[in-house]
């Protein structure tokens, strides 16, 4: 056989990408050294995005159960916490055994060349390029297949990927999981994603989680998992007999529950970056390429994507369209996540490991912090803001805007990129208010025919764009919930506070810088916006009766007012433009925003009539 594209391992990652490519016409060979059906240690758990990436695949293959959220648990008491929820689309519970099985299936299906029972035991790299694999077959024969793509889908404790000529990557973590399957499990009506933590060994805390998942008819999955340097097989064995002891003793829908067969565990390699996934010749994918969520190990969601995009890469290569190597590009395009956060994660984690108990306290509670950080499970690439064209100066506001709330987020994230990454779950939260940059470019458009975007106007709509975010964690607290030493963790409420004032103070603090370097006049512009809004969070601290205005509409009010005033408004017509953008600011839709901030503002009963011409923007 001559395949275009050897592809080494058939596990999610690797079938997916097998599917991709036989279904397009591509010669395949898909190598995997055991025989199906085979297990894998696993939680089994897809989440929406993983079931999003199925769809995307056109494989049919059914859940066992659908999952609505995860539900958080005390490890000890195995008490409930908190409910956290998915948004939109559930998520599912396939075992590997079966979701193996039929991917593999579906890329024989589709025309790959299955090899089952067959190992590559080396790749063939000549002149610095990957050529294709040795192979050796079940009966020990020995092979040579050469191929123009060798693509390494192997997981994590593949020997090719140790050995492929790929760039180093700087903060290379691991976590390490152990799982093991119960029956006779009296499940109730929910079906939820169940995390229990903290987890100690000989009363220290791990950086980690126990679980367990629903599986298919009376059947759970029950496992513990933690980041570290390196593994312990007998402290995993212990972490999982005493989890396993807690559920049964205290938990009743395991008063009757059997294990079902022997404990499996695995590595996962976390922290892959694009430049650490190819080679010329070379793709890896999947967990061989440290693709899993690097808050929470979930591989699944990753390996079903990045499978899929090595794919299309492969046959645009193969076509003369693109090289190889523009899949690291669409690998850091399709989920930044990884390029940002894989060089800081062993101080993360570190200080993550210090405090666990605080963590594990803070999912407890419904905060934007904690929706934030659970977010992160199911992270979606954020996308950019797009306003359509409004009027004669609407792509101009769309795209001053975008360009205003990118260097926000740089900004924010400058020396943290963890806090980078909440932010960016921030701004998709349905309940913080939208980004305000466009009104305040709105507003300077209505009074003066000047050009946006000026580096005076762009400081300011940063700042604006920066008091947003530290205004909504502000206004989310809630000080007084469970303080420190109420139930001897430190944590829950009293944690979401200290988080959200940190960031917030964080936020503010490259509010002020971003803006000192402006004009006085400018300045005070930027710092009367701020005042405006936290006077009204001030004035609700300690207040029973709540303030007229919600913080979408003081945010609105204040970012139409400074934009008038950037232009030299009279503060009449600027409290005419802040009235106009408070009443709009309820609008969901940034389009209508803008549409009905432009008509509010010419029907108001104070009428700006003319236009100024005056100003500089």
């Amino acid at each position: 056989m001559n395949p275009d594209v050897i592809v080494v391992g058939a596990g999610p990652s690797g079938s997916s990408t097998a599917l991709l490519l036989a279904r397009s016409g591509a010669r395949v060979l898909l190598v995997e050294r055991s025989r199906f059906p085979r297990d894998k240690a696993c939680g089994d758990g897809l989440t929406p995005r993983g079931l999003a990436a199925l769809a995307r695949l056109g494989a049919s293959i059914p859940c066992q159960r659908q999952i609505g959220g995860v539900l958080v648990r005390d490890s000890k008491s195995v008490g409930l916490k908190a409910l956290l929820s998915w948004q939109g689309a559930p998520g599912g519970s396939i075992p590997r055994v079966d979701l193996d099985a039929q991917l593999a299936s579906a890329a024989s299906n589709a025309g790959a060349i299955l090899r089952d029972r067959t190992t590559a035991r080396s790749l063939i790299v000549e002149d610095g390029q990957v050529r294709g694999v040795s192979l050796r077959s079940h009966s020990g024969l020995l092979e040579t297949v050469r191929a123009p793509v060798t693509i390494i889908a192997e997981g994590s404790v593949g020997a090719l990927a140790r050995h492929a000529p790929v760039a180093p990557v700087r903060g290379r973590q691991a976590m390490f999981a152990v799982r093991r399957y119960y029956e006779q499990v009296r499940w109730d009506d929910s079906s939820l994603f169940e995390i229990y933590g903290p987890i100690e060994a000989e009363g220290f805390p791990l950086l980690g989680y126990a679980w367990v998942f629903p599986s298919s008819g009376d059947r759970a999955n029950v496992g513990v998992g933690y980041f570290a340097e390196y593994a312990q097989p007998k402290l995993l064995r212990n972490l999982l007999s005493n989890f396993e002891a807690i559920l049964c003793r205290s938990d009743p829908r395991f008063a009757v529950a059997r294990p079902a067969g022997r404990p499996l565990g695995a590595p996962i390699q976390i922290g892959g970056r694009s430049a650490s996934s190819q080679a010329p010749g070379l793709l890896l994918v999947g967990d061989a390429a440290g693709l899993p969520n690097p808050f929470w190990g979930e591989g699944l969601s990753h390996a079903l994507e990045s499978g899929a995009l090595a794919g299309q890469v492969a046959l645009k290569f193969l076509g003369g369209a693109s090289p190889l190597s523009s899949y690291g590009e669409a690998l850091a395009t399709r989920d930044p996540t990884y390029e940002r956060i894989a060089p800081s994660l062993p101080a993360f984690y570190r200080t993550a490991r210090q405090r666990i108990r605080s963590l594990a306290a803070l999912l407890s509670l419904d905060r934007p912090i904690t929706r934030a950080v659970f977010a992160l499970v199911n992270a979606e690439p954020s996308p950019p803001l797009r306003l359509a064209p409004i009027g004669a100066r609407g792509a101009e506001i769309a795209a001053a805007a975008h360009a205003a709330e990118q260097r926000a987020q740089r900004i924010a994230e400058r020396d943290r990129p963890f806090l980078g990454e909440i932010l960016r779950q921030l701004r998709s939260d349905p309940r913080a208010p939208g980004p305000v940059a466009p009104l305040f470019l709105a507003a300077q458009a209505e009074i003066s025919e000047a050009p946006l975007g000026s580096p005076a106007s762009q400081r300011i709509a940063v700042s604006l764009e920066l008091t947003r975010i530290a205004a909504f964690l502000v206004d989310g607290l809630d000080v007084d919930s469970q303080a420190p030493g109420a139930d001897r963790c430190r944590g829950g409420g009293w944690l979401a506070a200290t988080l959200g004032l940190s960031l917030a103070d964080r936020l503010l603090a490259r509010c002020f810088a971003t803006v000192g370097r402006l004009p006085e006049s400018k300045r005070e512009i930027a710092a009367d916006a701020a005042l405006e809004i936290f006077e009204g969070l001030a004035s609700e601290s300690g207040s029973a009766a709540p303030s007229e205005r919600s913080l979408s509409e003081r945010l609105a009010a204040a970012a139409a007012r400074a934009g008038a005033r950037f232009c030299g408004a009279t503060e009449d017509r600027a409290a005419e433009l802040a009235h106009a953008a408070a009443m709009a600011s309820a609008e969901a839709n940034f389009d209508r925003i803008l549409a009905r901030f432009r008509v509010l503002a010419r029907t108001s009963p104070h009428s700006l009539g003319r236009r100024s011409a005056g100003g500089n923007a």
